[in-house]
């Protein structure tokens, strides 16, 4: 078997590996020598159906192929989506003062946690108006422009009124929405890069 790879790979170097592996078969099981045999309409008449079925079969092999790779990215982001929800668990859990939040995230920088600091104190409504935030939808990121109206609520249950609207549009009072959106998941989601102020 491999001396025949060999020489029809000699014989067609820019082959693909298909196409030998088809030849080799065909020798194997005699095919053409049997459709040498045949009268000549009848031959004709089998190799374009085995063209057409041959076609069907790699057309549905390529869907099956994309369904397979839409459904491996769609876990691998729900994965990612998992890891993200404990890392924000890790932040409701943390003190809110720059010491421990410096302990909990080495990998921000300093103007990122004193950031953080104000954000999670519910103090940004005075320093840091506009944000885009970026929300998981059926499996992809989405870009939303945020303004940040005003803040309600105590200790582990403070809130924040935001007026969202899209990324490529202009803030138009009467089509923005308000969502009630706690302290601690915009923290999180500025510590995960999906908030930037």
């Amino acid at each position: 078997m491999m001396g025949m790879f060999s020489a029809l790979k000699a014989k067609a170097p820019s082959a693909t590996l298909c196409y030998i592996s088809c030849k080799m078969r065909a020798v194997k099981n005699k095919t053409v020598e049997y459709l040498d045999a045949m009268p000549q309409e009848r031959r004709d008449r089998i190799i374009k159906r085995a063209i057409n079925l041959g076609e069907k079969q790699r057309q549905r092999r390529r869907r099956n192929q994309k369904e397979l790779m839409e459904e491996i990215t769609g876990r691998l982001v729900d994965r990612e989506q998992d890891k993200d929800q404990k890392r924000r668990n890790i932040i409701e859990k943390t003190k809110i003062d720059q010491d421990s939040l410096e302990k909990a995230f080495p990998d921000l920088s300093e103007a990122q946690v004193e950031t953080l600091v104000v954000l999670l104190t519910g103090k940004c409504v005075g320093q840091y108006m506009y944000i885009c935030h970026i929300w998981h939808e059926d499996r992809l990121q989405v870009p939303y422009n945020g303004l940040l109206e005003k803040v309600f609520g105590k200790g582990a249950t403070k809130k924040y009124v935001v007026s969202y609207w899209p990324f490529n549009q202009i803030m138009d009072r009467s089509e923005d929405s308000e969502y009630d959106m706690g302290v601690f998941a915009l923290g999180a989601d500025y510590i995960l890069k999906d908030l930037t102020i």
